[in-house]
């Protein structure tokens, strides 16, 4: 496909608009005029013209955004190639419509745009362009964003409770143009970095903080969601969190779990921002809520998966899971003419037909080996090392089968008695 250049463009803004009447030119004079942002790029997606609404918008001017990739002015890559997959392409059918994506301006601020994105293409048909008017999303566009965001990332069964939770703090980012989002553990004075988001990279799980030092404890006390937009200019321009960190802005909300103060769920930035608004403490109570139920629905089956590994009561790794491994050692041991069951609780019998007290000793010792070489897997990665108690005993002439497994479950007793791990007639 040959390479359009920026007359053709043009000329495909005339066609576009279906007005043929109108020059090139004339529409470049309206499309000037626009109170919207507009984008017209060639087919590689570099653009090809900008009005001044998109300067001012983006903050960049019309040379350093000529012959650029739109990528420019994404905050996130893979929005630019979704958007390249799903409508910008020479194979696109869709009709104009409009979208809501981020985008970040010149300075690093990251926005909400609705965007009307559109195929341009000539009279004969052929595409010679993409064309994008982009305006700053409202704020309740931008809730219904994040609400839609929030209902994509709980819903999504291939995710842990830990990546949701991450997404969502990142949803969180995106709607407040923010720079750091926190959940915390709180606990007396003891503030605990859980799950956090740094776009700058310098804040890791699990650091700790003095609650006292940090704009949570203005949430703690309100005991509701509290923002502030402009610290500096504020009554908490003397706290020690603006002192020590000098963030300008932050909106926190407390979590609880079970009734019980959790920590919270907080965003924030080293700049100012405009005021929050209903709007978005409304959300800030929405996250609060969906990441409480992330927490307790996280709780409740790591609990169930501790059940399936210990016994409740004794605290004893699981019967199930032990038995099941040893029965996978037993069944590798002794001769093929060698049989081994389970007669009840956890207690195994092995028949050793033609075999005496000896060969029986030499079997249950392999038997202790094998178990101290091999760790059981009750699950979730967990081992643990198993030990046997062994009694032996021998059939005598006509002796009835209750006799030899008395005389059995004596001699194992006399091996627990000695101290257990050992076999013993």
């Amino acid at each position: 496909m040959k390479e359009p250049k920026p007359g053709d463009t043009e000329s495909a803004l005339s066609a576009f608009s279906s007005i043929s009447a109108i020059s090139p030119v004339l529409l470049t004079e309206i499309f000037h005029s626009f109170e919207d942002a507009v984008v017209v790029t060639d087919t590689g997606r570099r653009m090809v013209y900008v009005n001044a609404a998109t300067e001012q918008l983006f903050g960049y001017t019309r040379d350093e955004l000529y012959g650029q990739e739109t990528k420019l002015l994404y905050a996130d890559d893979s929005d630019f190639s979704e958007q390249g997959q799903k409508r910008f392409n020479v194979a696109s059918r869709l009709a104009a419509e409009n979208y809501r994506v981020v985008y970040r301006r010149s300075d690093g601020e990251a926005f909400l745009g609705v965007t009307t994105g559109a195929t341009m293409r000539s009279a004969e048909g052929e595409v010679v362009g993409f064309m994008g008017i982009v305006r700053p999303a409202r704020s309740a566009e931008q809730s219904l964003d994040a609400l839609q965001k929030i209902h994509n990332i709980t819903s999504d069964v291939a995710m842990s409770h830990d990546q949701k939770i991450e997404s969502l703090l990142r949803a969180g980012l995106d709607h407040f143009g923010l720079d750091i989002a926190i959940l915390s553990r709180i606990s007396g004075n003891d503030y605990t970095v859980e799950a956090c988001v740094d776009l700058k990279g310098e804040l890791e799980p699990s650091t700790r903080f003095d609650v006292s030092g940090t704009y949570c404890v203005h949430t703690l006390s309100e005991n509701k969601t509290v923002g502030f937009h402009f610290a500096g200019k504020s009554d908490i321009q003397n706290h020690p969190c603006y002192q020590n960190f000098k963030l300008e802005s932050y909106i926190g909300t407390p979590i609880r779990l079970r009734g019980e103060l959790y920590g919270t769920i907080n965003f924030s930035s080293p700049f100012p921002v405009e005021p929050f608004c209903k709007d978005d403490y409304i959300l800030m109570e929405l996250l609060s809520d969906t990441v409480s139920y992330l927490l307790y629905t996280k709780m409740t089956e790591e609990k169930l998966e501790a059940l399936a590994r210990v016994d409740e009561l004794t605290g004893l790794p699981n019967r199930r899971a032990a038995l099941a491994g040893f029965a996978r050692v037993a069944s590798g041991i002794g001769r093929k003419t060698d049989f081994c069951g389970r007669v009840g609780g956890e207690e195994f019998v092995f028949v050793l037909p033609g075999s005496n007290l000896e060969a029986g000793e030499a079997l249950g010792n392999g038997l202790r080996e094998r178990l101290a070489a091999e760790p059981i897997d009750i699950g979730n990665g967990e081992l643990i090392t198993l030990t046997v108690s062994g009694g032996l005993a021998m059939l005598e002439k006509d002796e009835a089968v209750e006799s030899i497994l008395a005389r059995a479950d004596e001699a194992m007793c006399k091996a627990k008695r000695q101290g257990r791990d050992r076999v013993c007639w």
